[in-house]
């Protein structure tokens, strides 16, 4: 018998917790910040039960807001960003511009470290697209405004393999790619590497086609723009990525426990999705979400109940491991002790 979607994303919903629970308890071993204060309750918690059965969880949790560790953050913050992203470039395409996506890489080797490679590959970044050179390059190509995000993958022949995935927005027909290649290698050259930089070749033109779900900026041969940046989570391939990372430090092993270590210290406060300041407004769109909100993820449209979840009760699952256990009673239309309605009247 067939798996129902529902519940193929409640059992996600149930590892990730899980993998949650087993960094908050390795926090100091990892260095993780923020891990042991995720989803603990300060206040009563606000949980909005959906028409279609999904739970969402409201106000009253502290989150950590890690789009690039946390397993329980980051994959909510990452579909409010890939909304965000595919809005940009919606507004902008609808204002007769165009939009292209380009993927940056630099060499790498097996014995660099982490934050090596990517201090490398971000001050390359800065020096192409930063300061009079990079205004110059920008104004050049019609470029007015880029969106550029991380993307982590790691594999044991070659190492860790840091690559940005970058959104050029543009003006009339001037975009070179050729040129912006010209450009990435003059700025590897100018610092003094003695080897050849990898950048991406596939220019890539974003798009808008009429799929199923509406509307999607859609770059061409490939998934649609907010995805490829901000869903970086859901990609397979060669390499691993953070999340099957974490599935395999999970275990214990030491080697994992190290590489994921690595990773969480290497992106501390580095920002995953950057947008170029200004963007947002001049493609007449409002304040983007802060960090808190889009943990937090969007409400369900249609809403059953919401329920009220005292504090003690909520960090009694969480300490236990049992959020998600929690969350399928609710979502099942049971209520344990210290779960009321949103009167705050008990059922």
């Amino acid at each position: 018998m067939p798996v129902a979607v529902g519940e193929v994303d409640k059992a996600r919903r149930a590892r990730r917790f899980e993998l949650a629970s087993w960094r908050r308890a390795n926090a100091i071993r990892l260095d993780s910040k923020g891990a042991a204060s995720c989803m603990r309750a300060h206040g009563d918690v606000s949980v909005a039960v959906s028409t279609a059965g999904q739970a969402h969880i409201g106000g009253g949790i502290a989150r950590c807001g890690s789009i690039a560790s946390c397993p329980t953050c980051g994959p909510v913050m990452r579909e409010r960003r890939a909304i965000e992203i595919d809005e940009a470039c919606q507004a902008h395409l609808a204002q007769g511009g165009t939009v292209w996506l380009v993927t940056l890489t630099v060499p790498h080797s097996c014995t660099d470290a982490f934050l090596d490679v990517l201090d490398r590959l971000q001050d390359l970044y800065r020096d192409t697209f930063s300061g009079r050179s990079g205004r110059q390059l920008r104004k050049d190509l019609d470029v007015v405004g880029l969106i550029r995000a991380w993307d982590i993958t790691y594999g044991v022949r070659n190492g860790w393999h840091p690559h940005m995935h970058v959104l050029f927005f543009a003006q009339g027909d001037r975009f070179n790619g050729q040129a912006l290649c010209a450009a990435w290698e003059a700025g590897f050259t100018a610092r003094g590497y003695d080897y050849v930089p990898t950048v991406s070749a596939d220019f890539r033109q974003v798009n808008v086609t009429d799929g199923a779900s509406g509307y999607v900026a859609k770059a061409d041969g490939g998934w649609g723009a907010g995805l490829e940046l901000a869903r970086t989570d859901l990609k397979r391939g060669v390499g691993m990525t953070p999340q099957q990372l974490l599935e395999l430090a999970s275990t214990g092993e030491a080697r994992w426990v190290r590489l994921w270590a690595e990773y969480e210290k290497g992106m501390f406060r580095r920002r995953v999705i950057q947008w170029t300041p200004g963007l947002r407004k001049r493609l007449g769109l409002g304040e983007i979400a802060t960090d808190e909100q889009a943990a937090e993820g969007l409400a369900p449209d249609e809403v059953v109940c919401v329920l009220l979840v005292t504090r003690t009760t909520w960090n009694r699952y969480r300490q236990a491991g049992q959020l998600a256990r929690l969350l399928q009673l609710l979502e099942g239309g049971q209520l344990p002790d210290g779960v009321y309605g949103c009167t705050g009247d008990p059922p």
